[in-house]
């Protein structure tokens, strides 16, 4: 096992071997290379900008590639201590280089457990490996997601594109979606791939969060500009009958977290650890996401509307997913005075914003309809408890002997 002393970031990333994952565990590399990490003066509070990042100084990092594909996340792993040793040698042209990116550097551990959330017994091993490898985790970064595109709309695009073309590639209603699976665990796939799995990941690895000794442990919730509760039907948790599952998915995080964190509020005393629960999301980035289901002429279509998008006044198209990860590396290196500031009645979330330039900020989005769904959150968090309860029960039990 690692040793606790010296405490440092031991952060986990789903779905860490491309995309916006990819990009967080970049930036995570870029920042801590700078005694103070410049990320954590991009927030929505000018007022809390002054004071310092919790992890400022470190000169030890662990990330934790929680992925499916080994040989992908091995590949991962290569490219970012690329990135790492890259950005040494960046440090160390400027002027004012203090050292520090070369100590983080001889202080990196990247590792590799596999993961995959739509398995229930493999996030029970995740938390098994974990707990026998690490002393605490410091973040756990929920950002996998799923959205089984299987083709276009093509008469919804035209219609939205008429109506409002710089809504129609923020929020596109036209996606062609298969929510309808089901996992091994005879479980909505979709739903337990972004929304359960993630729930008994988090419940796996609470007691390895709670042990760390740096100031609450940070649990992230990825969210998505598109979730939105008109496509979120409470009678259907698991989403086999919504009509746009990947929107409904993520709306259900959007108040999961809000209720987890409101309970932990609740809950928290001033000589207790705690975590904080904090719901982000990267604006919208080109990723593999779709592309599965877009022929390649379409792909660049897509990528060049964007860039239309934030000529026309979008502040929501970072683009680029290294850029899109800064609301997810902000919460996590921020400090906790920063988030608590955003603990009022209407939970938000923190999200990527872009100038027309391309510069990269923090703002904050509503949760929507939180007054309205606030109890029904509160009974899919229940439902998700018990049902991973069945499971722990399940896998305790002895098999039944069988008939020779």
């Amino acid at each position: 096992m690692s040793s606790a002393g010296d405490p440092h970031p031991i952060i986990v990333v789903t779905g860490a071997n491309s995309g916006v994952g990819f990009g967080i565990c970049c930036r995570f590399i870029e920042q801590l290379s700078y005694k103070n990490p410049p990320d954590t003066k991009l927030g929505p509070l000018p007022s809390k900008s002054s004071v310092v990042s919790p992890y400022a100084g470190s000169t030890r990092l662990t990330l934790i590639l929680a992925c499916r594909n080994k040989p992908r996340a091995m590949e991962a792993r290569r490219l970012l201590l690329k990135v790492a040793d890259e950005t040494v040698e960046e440090r160390k042209r400027t002027a004012m280089y203090d050292g520090h990116a070369e100590k983080l550097r001889e202080g990196l551990k990247i590792d590799y457990i596999p993961l995959d959330l739509a398995s229930v017994e493999s996030i029970f091993c995740f938390g098994e490996q974990a707990s026998l490898k690490y002393p605490y985790i410091s973040h756990l970064i929920l950002n996998a997601g799923l959205l089984n595109m299987t083709g276009l709309d093509f008469y919804k695009a035209f219609h939205q594109f008429i109506r409002n073309p710089v809504l129609a590639v923020t929020i596109p209603n036209y996606f062609v979606q298969d929510g309808w699976s089901e996992s091994d665990d005879n479980l909505g796939f979709l739903w337990q791939s972004n929304v359960f799995g993630h729930f008994c990941l988090y419940r796996g690895l609470e007691q390895l969060l709670l042990r760390n000794p740096q100031e609450g442990s940070r649990i992230e919730w990825s969210s998505s500009l598109d979730a939105y509760p008109e496509a979120y039907d409470h009678s259907d948790m698991q989403l086999r009958n919504a009509k746009l599952p990947y929107q409904a998915s993520k709306y259900q995080v959007d108040v999961i977290s809000a209720v987890l964190a409101q309970q932990e509020r609740k809950a928290k005393r001033s000589s207790e650890a705690s975590v904080y629960h904090v719901t982000t999301h990267p604006g919208v980035c080109h990723t593999n996401n779709t592309a599965a289901g877009l022929a390649s002429f379409l792909v660049w279509a897509k990528i060049l509307s964007f860039f239309f998008a934030r000529l026309f006044g979008s502040q929501n198209h970072p683009i680029y997913p290294k850029k899109g990860a800064l609301s997810a590396v902000y919460a996590a290196l921020a400090p906790v005075e920063a988030l608590e500031d955003n603990t009022g009645i209407l939970p938000q979330k923190y999200g990527t914003k872009s100038t027309i330039h391309g510069v990269e900020y923090v703002g904050l989005d509503p949760i929507d309809d939180w007054q309205d769904h606030k109890e029904k959150a509160t009974e899919l968090v229940t439902y998700c408890d018990r049902l991973r309860d069945t499971f722990i029960k399940a896998r305790a039990s002895p098999p039944l002997p069988t008939k020779q």
